[in-house]
Formats: structure tokens, C-alpha cells, sequence
């Protein structure tokens, strides 16, 4: 398979994504985000709860985000059904 080209962001999705750098950097040194709750280990990403169409809604809303780590992050992922019953993953 070969190099696919990324699609072109709107300038709104540029604008979105500014914001979001800087938020992110700011939830990650909150002392309460330092952990991840998951594995306890280091908190080194965002992952946002809401999956589906209405994402983008709720991309910029940090009361939807989860301090997590590499390893927490992929268990979300990896274990959805349980990841939903403790709250990390949401429909909306």
C-alpha cells in the first residue's frame, strides 16, 4: 500500500486544534491529572470520553477528558465494554 495524503484541515479544524494544543497541555499539568487511573502509571495523554458523530462536539470540553497513559489509553480502546461500564467511553 502506498503513502496516502493527509486531507487539508478547514481553517476551523486549524483553529480547533491551536486551542485544544494548548489545553491539553495546561490538563496534563493539573496535579489531579498527573495519574492515570487506569494503570497508575504517568498521564501523558488525552482521551476523550464521546465516540461517534457528535465527537467534534465535545473535542474542546475538558470536562469530557480523561488524563491517561499509553498503556490506559489502549486498554480503553482494547476493552470497550468494560471501559463503558467505568465511564471512559460514552455514545452521545
Amino acid at each position: 500500500m502506498g503513502y496516502k495524503k493527509p486531507k487539508p484541515q478547514s481553517e476551523k479544524r486549524k483553529e480547533e486544534t491551536k486551542e485544544y494544543t494548548i489545553k491539553r497541555l495546561r490538563f496534563l499539568s493539573q496535579p489531579e491529572n498527573q495519574r492515570c487511573p487506569i494503570t497508575m502509571e504517568r498521564a501523558t495523554e488525552v482521551h476523550h470520553i464521546y465516540s461517534g458523530s457528535n465527537r467534534s462536539r465535545y473535542y474542546l470540553d475538558e470536562s469530557t477528558w480523561v488524563a491517561v497513559s499509553r498503556n490506559g489509553h489502549l486498554w480503553i480502546h482494547s476493552n470497550p465494554i468494560e471501559a463503558r461500564e467505568m465511564g471512559y467511553l460514552k455514545s452521545y
